[in-house]
């Protein structure tokens, strides 16, 4: 179980990430289910963003699942990456604020 320290830091990763997406008027989709125990939740595991536009590197967008520095990935995140990934998005797991928007700019955004 995370700590609330660790949930606050990958939120607040989240929010600088998605405010850089904005200024530079890419459109993206943050997948997070309030209530993962009801019907009605998505599948475990989906990715935190999903950037919806193409580049030259990124034909079909981006996957990205965003992880707190020091914490590992979940077989469920590892599967719904590997499914994206067939069907031709770029997907990655990143740690950090900086390390995701380094990986976006390195995927031409």
């Amino acid at each position: 179980m995370r700590s609330l320290k660790t949930h606050l830091l990958e939120k607040d990763d989240m929010k600088i990430v998605c405010q850089w997406l904005n200024m530079r008027g890419i459109p993206w989709k943050r997948c997070h289910d309030k209530e993962p125990r009801r019907a009605m939740a998505s599948s475990g595991g989906f990715p935190d963003l999903l950037i919806c536009k193409p580049t030259s590197k990124a034909p079909h967008g981006c996957a990205i699942n965003l992880g707190a520095i020091g914490c590992g990935v979940a077989i469920e995140q590892i599967t719904w990456l590997s499914r994206l990934s067939v069907i031709g998005m770029v997907t990655n797991v990143c740690y950090g604020h900086k390390d995701t928007i380094s990986f976006l700019a390195d995927m031409g955004y």
